[in-house]
């Protein structure tokens, strides 16, 4: 029996499965973030690491057992990047041929089974990638949080922010926001959220984790919250479309897989796909059966079997 591994690794946490050629998983393991942009080069190493083995020890194996590996690590969008994720993979599994992308492309697979259609990754960040039969590639969005991130759980918390600063000041309407992010920041009034603003305690996931509040919100009826929640996924249904239209794909029926945390709300679902039916009539959501660690899993499996991968450069 020969043995491949996938390992998920984003600006959060990175995850990896292990599996048997007939598909069976055999054993998960965990870690930190695996987007080296973030937390570094040594550290990242060390993360994915932690994740393979512990995804090993569960499987009763070694890393010499494994055959072919997947590294789906985010952040590697670019020659340079998928040099430093193949040099990871080396030195952690140096016998093993490894197949090395971005993790939007283990996280398509999860949904579509294959590496054809697009992907919106709505998570702490967001980004869009598609992949045409024959291999053409193109994306959208995913500048990072400093430079966009439109439709993530960072800048819908982030729009939320801004609106309980308008809605203080009379600059906005009134917002159930405010009451909800200063409870949930043990904060007594929107004042108090400066002095929070400019603490260690803000921080990229500290302002994302907050999202759930305005998700919260806008169910509820609150019309900032659900602007902000229209503005977001306006803005990834037109990345959607800018990414078909690239690819020669608007013409007829595609998939496009939704993945990340934020699509873990069915509301968010709900208004994503409305916004994609305005802007792409011809696009099929699809919610993923799997996880983008098993996502890479099964692209390690179709390089064991000998599958071509027209998608890498």
């Amino acid at each position: 029996m020969r043995y491949v591994i996938g390992v998920d690794g984003g600006g959060t946490f990175t995850r990896a499965v292990v599996m048997d050629e007939a598909r069976a998983e055999r054993g998960r393991g965990s870690g930190g973030p695996g987007n080296y942009h973030s937390a570094g080069k040594a550290a990242t190493l060390a993360n994915i690491a932690r994740a393979v083995d512990e995804a090993l020890g569960a499987a009763g194996l070694t890393r010499a057992d494994i055959s072919h590996a997947c590294f789906a690590l985010g952040g590697v969008g670019r020659p340079a990047d998928r040099d430093v994720a193949q040099a990871f993979a080396q030195a952690i599994l140096p016998d093993a041929r490894a197949v090395v992308c971005n993790d939007g492309v283990a996280a398509l697979y999860s949904g579509a089974g294959k590496a054809e259609g697009i992907v919106v990754v709505a998570g702490t960040g967001s980004i869009i990638y598609g992949f045409a039969p024959d291999g053409r590639k193109a994306r959208a969005i995913g500048w990072g949080y400093r430079l966009g991130d439109e439709g993530s759980a960072w800048w819908l918390a982030e729009q939320s922010l801004f609106a309980i600063a308008r809605a203080r000041d009379g600059r906005g309407p009134p917002t159930g926001l405010s009451a909800g992010y200063l409870k949930s920041l043990n904060l007594k009034q929107p004042e108090d959220l400066i002095g929070w603003a400019y603490s260690p305690a803000w921080t990229r996931d500290s302002v994302a984790a907050l999202a759930p509040l305005t998700l919260d919100a806008a169910e509820a009826g609150d019309p900032p919250a659900l602007q902000i929640v229209s503005q977001g996924t306006t803005a990834l249904a037109q990345a959607v479309e800018v990414v078909a239209c690239k690819l020669n794909m608007q013409s007829a029926a595609y998939n496009v897989v939704l993945y990340g945390g934020l699509f873990r709300s069915a509301f968010y679902v709900s208004a994503m796909r409305r916004a994609l039916h305005e802007r792409s009539p011809h696009a099929n959501s699809i919610l993923p059966a799997a996880d983008a660690a098993t996502g890479a899993a099964w692209i390690a499996l179709d390089a064991l079997h000998g599958i071509e991968h027209v998608w890498i450069d």
